[in-house]
C-alpha cells in the first residue's frame, strides 16, 4: 500500500472521483434532467436562452461551492473519528486511564 498523501499530492487520488455516476439511479436521473433541459431551451426564445445560460453558469458554481465544502466536512469528520480511535487506543496502553502526555485531560 502505498502513501495516500503521496497519491494525493501527485494528482494519483481524486477524492472527488466517484463512482455514484455510474449508478442506475444517478443514470436515470441525469437522463431525465438533460431531457428536460433540452426541452426547456428548445421552448425559449434567444434572450431566455441567454438567461438560462447565466443561470445555469451560476448554478454549476454553486454546485461546486458545495461539494468542496461537503468535502471539507467529511474530511473534518473523518479526522475527528480517527481522532478518537487514537484516544481510545492511547487510553487503553495507559491501562484505562487518561492520556501519558501530562495533559490531565482524556486522549490527545
Amino acid at each position: 500500500m502505498g502513501s495516500v498523501m503521496k497519491d494525493l499530492f501527485y494528482g494519483n487520488l481524486d477524492p472527488c472521483d466517484d463512482n455514484h455516476r455510474q449508478e442506475p439511479e444517478y443514470i436515470r436521473a441525469s437522463r431525465k434532467e438533460s431531457k428536460a433541459c433540452a426541452g426547456l431551451i428548445r421552448a425559449l426564445g434567444e434572450k431566455e436562452k441567454a438567461l438560462f445560460g447565466t443561470y445555469l453558469e451560476a448554478h454549476g458554481e454553486i454546485e461546486d461551492l458545495d461539494l468542496l465544502a461537503r468535502f471539507s466536512s467529511g474530511l473534518k469528520f473523518g479526522v475527528m473519528l480517527m481522532a478518537e480511535c487514537f484516544r481510545e487506543l492511547d487510553r487503553e496502553a495507559a491501562g484505562g486511564r487518561d492520556c501519558n502526555c501530562g495533559c490531565g485531560k482524556d486522549g490527545i
